[in-house]
Formats: C-alpha cells, sequence, structure tokens
C-alpha cells in the first residue's frame, strides 16, 4: 500500500506556501496557519512533530516532498533529519527534494525598471509621493552588519581585515565612544568619511582624507561630544555589492567607553530587530568569557530563541586572535569546543561559531592592495610566520574547524577554493582561505541571498497588491457596464438610493463618530510586558543588594557604584527596546483591530443592499470597492508617514540615577555606608522605570489615535472611489460614445496590468522561467 504524500511548495520570493496531501489542497490548515507569511526557516522544523503523523495521517510512514529554491533545501533536510534522529524508531519520514537554482541575481534591479516603467503607465497610484516612498523603503540598499565584541578581542581588528586596509584604528580607546558605519561602495576608489550628530545631522560632510591624517580625523570626531555617528563610504574589495544592496559594517562603543546611552540602544536594536540585518559578536580566544557583557549575551539568546533557523543564521560568534593560542597548553580545537560549551551553557543552543586570525586576514590583504611596502617590517616578519604558521600546521586549518557549522554549499564552495591554492602551490593565498575571514564573508553573503533579497522583494511586491485591487474593481466595474440599457439604468437607480438612503448615510455617520470616540484600553500583552519590565528592574537591584549592604571605602564603593551604573544602562537600553518592540506590535494590533470593525460595518452595511435579479454584479462592485487592503499594506503607508509617531523612541528620557553617582563621597569622608547609597540608587532606577513608561504610555495613545486616523483616512478614500464609480455609471447610463469610451479606456488598462502582473511573477518566479 503506497504511504500518503506530503508536498510542500515554497516561493522564498512571494513567502507563499502550498501544502498537498496526495496531491490535494485543503487539508492541513493548521500546517498552513504555521506558515502563513513565514519565512520557511520560522516554521520547517516546528511541523515534523508526531502530532504530524497521529492528527493528520493517521499512520506511521509518510512520504515527503519539497519543491523550492536551492538555499531552503539545506534547512528542510536538517529539519527532515532531526526528525528522523528524534522519532525514527516510531515513525518513517521518507524525503525527496525539487530543486530550483535560484536566480536571486539582478532581481532588484529588475523589479526598480518594472516600477519606473509603471511611472509612464495608466495606474495613477504607481505616481503617487506615497508609493515612491514605500517603494524605496521597502528596497532599501543597505544591509547592516553589526559588530559587537568583549573588551580586546579585536574587534577594529575585524572590521580592518574585512576592508583591507588599516581603516579604523585599533586601540581600545580610539574609536569607541561614537558608532562607526563602514559603507562598501563598488564605485569609490578611495574611502570618504564624513560624520553626524544627533538626529542624523550633517556636522561635517563627506571628504577625503589621507591614510596618515585619517586616523587623527577620526580621533578628534571621536572626542567631540556631538558627535553620534562617524561614516566611512568606500570600495571593500572582499564584499561585493549583490543586486544593488550595499554592505554596511556597524562598529558599536563598548559598553564602558560610550559617551551616549543612545549607542547602547542602538545595540539593542540590532540583537532584537527584525529586519533582515546580521550581528558578530567578536570573542577572544586567548580570554574566553573574561571580559563578556552578560547582558548582550543574554539579549542575544531571547532573540535566537524567536523565529527558527533564521533568527539564528542572523548571529555569528567570532572567535578571534586563534593565532595567538600557546599550542603547548591548548589548541584551536579544544578553545572552540570552550566556546560553545561557555555559549551553551548560558542559553545560546547550537550557535555558529567560527575561529578567525584577524591579523592574518589584514595582513595579507593590506599586501596584495597596496603592496608589500605598505607594511612595517615588524608586519612584514609577523605575515611570514603567520603563513607558514598556517599553511603548515593542521590546527590552523580553521576551515575545516568550522565545517559542521557551515551550510554544505557555503564549506564546499571555500574547499574548493583550498583545494585550488594547495594545488598552485600558493601559499598566501590558502593561509587566506583558512584564517577564517573569508568564512565570514561567506556567510554573511548567504544570509543576504537567502533572506535580505527575499524579503525586500517581498516588501516592495506587497506594495502593488493596491492597485491589483483598483484592477479589480475595475473589471467588476465592467460587468456593469456591459450590461443591457435597462439593467443598467436599473443598476444605477439602485446604487443611488442606496448611497443616499437615510440608514446608509446615518450608518456611516455613526461608524465614524464611534471610532473618534474609541479611547483606547491596554491590551494584555502589554501589561505582561510592563510586569516582566518590573521583574527585570527588581531582579537587577536584588542582585546588587549584598553590595549595599557594606560599608566600603570611598574607592571600592566607587568600583561597585561604577559597575552598577553600567548594569543599569545595560538593563534600560533593554527595556526601551522592547517598549519599541511593543510599541510597533501593538500599533498593528490596533490597525487590525479597527480594519475589522470596519469589516464588520461593511458586511452590515451591505446587508440592507437591495437584492435584485442580475444585480449580483453590482454587490461585488460594492463589496470590493469598500474593500480595504491588508494589514502590513496599511501600516507601510501609515508608516511613510507617520514614521516618528508610531515608532516614538524614548532614548532622550536619561537615566536619573547618573544625577546621584557622586552621593557617596558626600555622605562620609572615609567610609561609605552602601546602604544609603542603596536606597537613593533604588529610587532612582524606579524614577527612570517610570519616566520611560509615562513616555511609553502616551507614544501608545499617540499610536492610537494615528491608527483611527488612518482608518478613517482610507474610508475618505474609499468614499471618494465610490462616488466616481457612481457616477461612471451615471455617465454611461446616459452616453453610450462616453460609455464606450470608459470601456475601452479600461481595457487598455486591463491589457497593460496584465502585462505588467506577468512582469512582476516572472521576477517572483523561483523556477527562472
Amino acid at each position: 500500500m503506497k504511504n500518503p504524500e506530503l508536498k510542500i511548495v515554497y516561493n522564498l520570493f512571494s513567502v507563499k506556501t502550498s501544502f498537498l496531501l496526495d496531491g490535494k489542497q485543503g487539508y492541513l490548515s493548521e500546517l498552513e496557519k504555521k506558515a502563513k507569511g513565514k519565512r520557511i526557516q520560522q516554521w520547517i522544523h516546528d511541523i515534523f512533530i508526531p502530532d504530524l503523523f497521529e492528527k493528520t495521517i493517521n499512520g506511521n510512514e509518510l512520504d515527503f516532498v519539497f519543491e523550492g529554491s536551492d538555499v531552503e533545501v539545506e534547512d528542510v533536510r536538517d529539519a527532515v533529519n532531526a526528525f528522523n534522529r528524534e522519532y525514527g524508531g516510531r515513525y518513517k519520514l521518507y524525503a525527496d527534494y525539487v530543486v530550483h537554482p535560484l536566480h536571486a541575481d539582478n532581481k532588484i534591479q529588475q523589479l526598480r525598471k518594472l516600477f519606473t516603467d509603471t511611472q509612464s503607465g495608466p495606474f495613477d497610484t504607481f505616481r503617487s509621493p506615497e508609493m515612491h516612498q514605500a517603494f524605496e523603503k521597502a528596497l532599501s540598499p543597505e544591509f547592516e552588519i553589526t559588530v559587537l565584541a568583549t573588551m580586546s578581542a579585536g574587534k577594529s581588528t575585524v572590521i580592518n581585515a574585512m576592508v583591507g586596509k588599516e581603516l579604523l584604528p585599533s586601540k581600545n580607546q580610539a574609536c569607541t565612544a561614537t558608532i562607526a558605519r563602514v559603507i562598501n561602495d563598488d564605485a569609490m576608489p578611495e574611502f570618504k568619511v564624513r560624520r553626524l550628530g544627533e538626529d542624523d545631522i550633517i556636522l561635517d560632510d563627506w571628504q577625503i582624507v589621507t591614510d596618515e591624517d585619517q586616523f587623527e580625523v577620526i580621533a578628534r570626531w571621536n572626542e567631540d561630544k556631538d558627535t553620534s555617528i562617524i561614516e566611512l563610504k568606500g570600495n571593500i574589495p572582499a564584499i561585493k555589492a549583490r543586486d544593488g544592496i550595499q554592505m554596511v559594517l556597524v562598529d558599536t562603543p563598548g559598553p564602558n567607553n560610550s559617551n551616549d546611552s543612545s549607542h547602547r540602544v542602538a545595540m539593542e536594536r540590532a540583537i532584537k530587530s527584525n529586519q533582515q540585518s546580521m550581528v558578530l559578536y567578536v570573542l577572544n580566544a586567548t580570554q574566553v568569557g573574561v571580559y563578556d557583557d552578560q547582558s548582550l549575551v543574554n539579549s542575544i539568546k531571547e532573540a535566537m530563541s524567536k523565529g527558527g533557523r533564521e533568527a539564528h543564521d542572523r548571529f555569528i560568534f567570532i572567535v578571534n586572535k586563534v593565532d595567538e593560542l600557546d599550542s603547548a597548553k591548548e589548541t584551536a580545537a579544544s578553545v572552540l569546543s570552550n566556546v560553545k560549551n561557555y555559549l551553551e551553557t548560558n542559553g545560546l543552543i547550537n550557535p555558529t561559531v567560527i575561529p578567525v586570525s584577524a591579523e592574518l586576514t589584514k595582513l595579507i590583504r593590506i599586501k596584495r592592495l597596496y603592496g608589500e611596502e605598505a607594511l612595517t617590517s615588524k608586519q612584514r616578519r609577523g605575515l611570514n610566520n603567520l603563513i607558514e604558521q598556517f599553511v603548515e600546521e593542521d590546527d590552523m586549518n580553521l576551515l575545516e574547524h568550522s565545517r559542521h557549522d557551515l551550510p554544505v554549499s557555503v564549506y564546499q564552495k571555500l574547499k574548493q577554493q583550498v583545494d585550488e591554492a594547495r594545488h598552485q602551490h600558493d601559499d598566501e593565498t590558502l593561509a587566506e582561505l583558512l584564517s577564517g575571514i573569508p568564512i565570514i564573508e561567506a556567510l554573511l553573503d548567504d544570509y543576504l541571498i537567502k533572506h535580505a533579497v527575499p524579503s525586500r522583494i517581498k516588501d516592495a511586491v506587497q506594495l502593488f497588491e493596491t492597485v491589483a485591487h483598483e484592477q479589480d474593481i475595475k473589471q467588476k466595474l465592467d460587468a456593469i457596464l456591459t450590461m443591457s440599457e435597462k439593467d443598467l439604468s436599473e443598476a444605477a437607480k439602485i446604487l443611488k438610493d442606496f448611497n443616499n438612503s437615510e440608514s446608509h448615510i446615518q450608518q456611516q455617520l455613526d461608524f465614524r463618530t464611534r471610532v473618534n470616540n474609541l479611547q483606547y484600553i491596554e491590551s494584555e500583552n502589554l501589561i505582561v510586558q510592563k510586569r516582566k519590565i518590573d521583574r527585570k528592574v527588581t531582579a537587577l537591584f536584588d542582585d546588587l543588594c549584598r553590595d549595599f549592604s557594606k560599608t566600603l571605602e570611598p574607592s571600592h564603593a566607587d568600583s561597585i557604584m561604577s559597575k552598577a551604573d553600567s548594569r543599569a544602562k545595560s538593563l534600560f537600553a533593554e527595556i526601551q527596546v522592547l517598549l519599541e518592540e511593543a510599541l510597533e506590535n501593538d500599533f498593528n494590533t490596533q490597525v487590525s483591530s479597527l480594519k475589522s470593525d470596519y469589516e464588520q460595518y461593511v458586511f452590515q452595511s451591505l446587508g440592507d443592499f437591495p437584492d435584485s435579479e442580475n444585480m449580483g454584479a453590482l454587490k461585488a462592485l460594492q463589496t470590493a470597492s469598500l474593500e480595504m487592503p491588508d494589514i502590513n499594506v496599511l501600516v507601510k503607508k501609515a508608516t511613510v508617514k507617520e514614521a516618528k509617531s508610531v515608532f516614538v523612541g524614548t532614548e532622550r528620557c536619561g537615566f536619573l540615577w547618573l544625577k546621584k553617582r557622586n552621593l557617596y563621597k558626600t555622605i562620609h569622608e572615609d567610609k561609605v555606608e552602601m546602604k544609603k547609597v542603596g536606597d537613593e540608587f533604588e529610587v532612582a532606577l524606579q524614577n527612570s522605570q517610570m519616566q520611560l513608561i509615562r513616555t511609553f504610555d502616551k507614544a501608545v495613545e499617540s499610536n492610537f489615535t494615528l491608527a483611527k486616523e488612518v482608518l478613517i483616512k482610507h474610508m475618505e478614500d474609499l468614499d471618494k472611489q465610490l462616488t466616481e464609480i457612481t457616477e461612471q455609471i451615471n455617465i454611461a447610463v446616459s452616453d453610450k460614445n462616453k460609455k464606450q469610451s470608459l470601456l475601452d479606456g479600461h481595457k487598455k488598462k486591463a491589457a497593460w496590468f496584465k502585462k505588467f502582473e506577468s512582469e512582476c511573477n516572472a521576477i517572483l518566479n523561483i523556477k527562472g522561467e
């Protein structure tokens, strides 16, 4: 007897999944709910569970077929293998794959060209400022990679190695008080720099500086308290812009060196981001866990625990300075094992850990790009020793150490390059490939192909749904216009009577009044989030209480207060990002709830629409004309125009206890009674928390008002649309020539849209046909 067959067909560009059980759809509603609107990496591991057999097929064996692009196959195969390892004794999952090579290159450029072509088309919607802004936002060219690090881990060296020159100062204090953004631009032969202040105000515009002056300029800007961000833009040879997307390396200040609390918030945002971005966490191979920032590790753990494999792929842990290990005491393999154990002890399950020697890569690339004379004599000696070490010592083959953390395709590509370098006796290229940094770059490119590019395409195409709906309305209107004269006259009278009826007008007025009078009620989710924040603040103070119960020397008190200050900053940065996330989710919920109210109003309103023979087309037209777009489109349009209202930040609240930090110095000349300091610190924590919550509550109220405005504005747009439709029907009744002109115009629009839709679908087609 043949096994039941489950087939999953997935398109990474449209993020649409179809489930077929023995070739039929509609039998797997629970799976469809899990997958709807989500990338396959977010749910594939969650569907291969015993319930699939017990509740769906009522058997022990299942044939499984996956059809999709080659970038998802490894994730799907991993999920299948994981299931068979865990449940293979009870259930059998036989897998087969229909794989389409991903033709991702140039799809964004194709989409941009298609959008440009729409500007001369017959649909005004494509030319609206809102559509232009939303389209550019969806296809944002920048792909951010935030680099975090423990102290002395060599974060700047990692970035310099990727750039191939001494771009950022490597001294701990040199460029850590501000955020540095290194933007890859393949068209620029040399690097330019500029600096920004608060709210991205340009303080010094783009300028070219010599290599000799570069560090001095950066150091001077870094010391200026008005500087928030330093940007550097130029060609990073090892990284190529893919489909117009520029990689941006974001060098964040260390938690103890930042002169701006917003920088810590920026780190938390990067970790918790729902956007397609990546985080590189650099550790020192010789000091694993010694200077680690526990709050950052906890934030990464929470982020990795959400969103499945895609969230997991966002984080790469780089173990730098492997070349500095004392081989007599420890090997690269043993250090990697220790790092993984350390991370997993901290709740980071199956992390991607890559060992590197950033110094080796940096020196090789400087020599290749600028000649051996660009190296100091010390660097030349060091480079020769490192090349010899990596080529001759098996323990320095960092590609093999990373093998099981890499996608098969990434490993095979790099392994082929390694074999070619060995065959050609090219020790310099071989050492570079084995140094680990090329592995990082390959993983960045892999994530870009797998997640970032498809996500941008999906967001941009989703905006076209409003035009597709507009075309659908025109088709339904044509069904009315082509009626007989008698039916068309009847349709015009029905529509006029309905729209002008007292009951319909009163329904419209009542609904608008009800929406305007709605008062915001805090959701259960927000209440839960605030309780979570209360627990975090309480837990911090409870943890510090031991130190606040003592009488100490002033110097010891100073040390304790500095640590408490640092931990409080970290906590409140995390709280701010939690609130921002809650604010965004709550706004989406508000718009969705109001949209549901509106849909119920439309349903009730059309319930009074008169039933008449042959008038089903008229009701279909009226229904389509009153339909709201998808919630995501509504939110996108709102956030383009009202970004500051929707995503109100709280970082300017400040941290009130900073004013209290010198309090202990005035308590007693020789000893500090930490109990009093602790009481003041607790009050300051509570005050800061209250201020953040108050600002958040105001933002929530503001968002609720905005959500109501979004709904009412869209209702007004729909009313105008209905008025235009009614006028067109009346014109068609009174003037046959104008009726034919309307039909001809609609026919041309339909032909144009059909061609547009075909070109759009070709871009979304994973088969490359």
